[in-house]
């Protein structure tokens, strides 16, 4: 089996020959290779009744595979059986554009191969993209009590897709990246981290979040206030740093992803965002988001060019949607917040953001609903609904508050707006929601103004 696997690996490599010749194309002669937790049979790698051992992880990854190549990667067999355990890979190969190298995940009856580090205090990464690492796709692994579950160095890097990662338990964030263009991270899960699920930190261009969730506690609607206690400024998605100088984001978007449950407990103003651009971010899209139980904001947005549509915000501690510079908000929904809404808070500076057909709704806990910090700033509230569930603080004035100038344009604000039969008639405007459903859909003025859930983001 062994002789017959490198006769294989000959072929192939004479086949590429023939690829850069013109003879062939190149994807034709990409080859598979096999692991499990133990290995089995000869360990050549060729099937899985003859796997790689996982000692020997890191070598194939960087040196057995070639451009085009995949690894795959073998879950249990059993409840007990062996994970792929403190295993520490750096990865320094490349793929190409047209001929990727994959590291994919097989679930073999007791779910996703999974690696759990040893460390007491959550140290080391489990996969680190290194000097020289491009075009790799990495698809359906779990990866717990670590550092940092997937990172990338600084160095530039082209192409990744991370796919299918679940990442649970680490002492910073579940994933970090750097100097990644044309980046795509879908299907992803982040949980119990201390500062960030997933983190951007700069010179990552052309990139695309799809479907992920990060949950800082991984209780989903329930508190964990030990585990707060541990938290420093958590975020679940956080674009660059505060004050950083490194060069910017740009072209992000993000589609059906969800932020939850980012707390700390420490200080005399706790923190913790759900989404957070920080200035260095130009270029922003989010596509039905939904951000809900965090501390500060749900998205605390101080990017350029920033488009938010089917977004929603729901039950943060203090603000719904915070937005600094610039924006525009298209069937957006923020909901049952302590301090408002939508917030402005730009002290300085000229600002324009625009709302449309969006909803503001204030619970009986919060104070006002629209809020300005400077002159400086323009709201145009275009077609939306500005409600409080009762008489909100008691008088018109607790819909806007600040020196900032707020248009309502075809806009509505009303009082009592839960009490059944009263404008604008909410479906099911019952606390707590959690996102789903068509509640806040209005029945006194339909489509054409405020929010109206989007069937393919429920």
């Amino acid at each position: 089996m062994k002789n017959r696997h490198l006769l294989d690996r000959l072929r192939s490599k004479l086949a590429r020959t023939a690829c850069l010749l013109g003879l062939v194309p190149a994807l034709a002669f990409s080859a598979e290779f096999y692991m499990t937790v133990d290995g089995a049979g000869s360990k050549d790698g060729s099937s899985w009744a003859h796997a790689y051992a996982s000692d020997a992880l890191a070598t194939v990854l960087d040196q057995s595979m070639e451009a085009g190549d995949s690894l795959y990667l073998g879950g249990p067999e059993s409840e007990d059986a062996a994970n792929y355990g403190d295993l520490r890979i750096k990865i320094g190969s490349s793929g190409t554009a047209e001929a990727r190298k994959s590291l994919i995940g097989v679930d073999r009856g007791f779910g996703p191969p999974s690696f759990v580090g040893k460390q007491k205090t959550r140290s080391y990464t489990t996969f680190r993209f290194i000097e020289g690492s491009s075009y790799w796709t990495v698809k359906d692994l779990r990866i717990e009590h670590r550092e940092f579950g997937l990172a990338t160095d600084e160095t530039e890097h082209r192409g990744l897709i991370i796919d299918g990662l679940s990442v649970h338990s680490v002492r910073e964030a579940a994933f970090a990246f750097a100097n990644c263009d044309d980046l795509t991270v879908r299907h992803c899960q982040a949980e119990r981290y201390s500062e960030a699920g997933f983190r951007f930190s700069h010179s990552c261009d052309r990139i695309s979040i799809l479907d992920s969730l990060a949950d800082c506690t991984g209780t989903r609607n329930e508190d964990d206030k030990a585990f707060w206690k541990y938290c420093s400024d958590p975020v679940g998605f956080d674009f660059h740093s505060k004050g950083s100088e490194a060069p910017p984001n740009t072209d992000i978007r993000m589609e059906n992803c969800v932020s939850i449950n980012n707390r700390e407990l420490k200080g005399s103003y706790p923190q913790g965002d759900g989404i957070k651009f920080e200035r260095g971010n130009i270029g922003i899209t989010l596509i039905g988001c939904l951000s809900s139980r965090n501390q500060d904001a749900g998205y605390d947005l101080k990017g350029t060019r920033q488009t938010l549509k089917d977004c929603k915000a729901i039950s943060n501690r203090r603000y719904g949607f915070k937005v600094w510079y610039d924006g525009e908000l298209v069937n957006c929904i923020s909901v049952d917040h302590g301090s408002r809404e939508f917030t402005l808070p730009s002290q300085k500076g000229e600002h324009a953001i625009t709302a449309k057909n969006c909803t503001f709704h204030g619970s009986d806990r919060s104070r006002f609903i629209v809020g300005t910090e400077t002159a400086g700033t323009t709201v145009i509230l275009e077609n939306c609904i500005l409600s409080f569930a009762g008489v909100g603080a008691g008088d018109p004035g607790s819909f806007i508050m600040g020196p900032g100038e707020v248009i309502l344009k075809d806009s509505v604000t009303l009082l009592n707006a839960s009490v059944a039969g009263n404008p604008p008639r909410y479906e099911d405007p019952t606390l707590p929601w959690y996102g789903k459903g068509p509640h806040f859909n209005n029945q006194s003025y339909a489509q054409p103004k405020g929010y109206h859930s989007v069937d393919a983001h429920e």
